[in-house]
């Protein structure tokens, strides 16, 4: 098999794994060259934790890859709360403020979480420090580093 036909069997097979986390660490393994594949495959998985997987997996990526932002994107859309949380999350470790109007259209929605992910993100991304996603008192002394990405804090 090649990679993509591996990476491929490895992200659907999520659905149907008790144990997503073994899976995603074994995705990580292909590093950059796994996103493509997990854009086309994140809107047939069926359990949020297999679509929150992908996300996570995403984050240290989306500085650097538009295919990562996409991902992001969708994850905002999400039906769970806790898949958008990792959207929230990648859109602020981007800090790109190409999520700002996704984000600010989840500040108006009613679940209470999401609006305080959304806001957070938003916070980030205006203020340029990926910190304040997990910072969200500003108290300075709470720092986020996402192993891999190549971003020192």
């Amino acid at each position: 098999m090649n990679d993509t036909a591996d990476i491929t069997k490895l992200i659907l097979s999520m659905d149907s794994h008790k144990d997503v986390e073994t899976i995603r660490e074994q995705l990580v393994t292909y590093d950059e060259r796994a996103l493509p594949i997990m854009l086309e495959c994140l809107p047939d998985l069926r359990k949020w934790q297999s679509r929150q997987a992908i996300l996570y997996t995403a984050i240290k990526f989306s500085r650097r890859s538009e295919i990562a932002k996409k991902i992001g994107i969708i994850g905002l859309r999400d039906k769970s709360k806790r898949v958008r949380h990792y959207a929230c999350a990648l859109s602020a470790f981007s800090l790109a403020p190409d999520f700002l109007p996704e984000l600010r259209a989840l500040v108006l929605t009613s679940d209470v979480d999401t609006v305080d992910d959304a806001q957070a993100a938003i916070n980030a991304i205006e203020h340029k420090r990926h910190h304040l996603f997990i910072d969200r008192r500003n108290t300075g002394q709470v720092f986020w580093n996402v192993g891999g990405s190549g971003v020192d804090s």
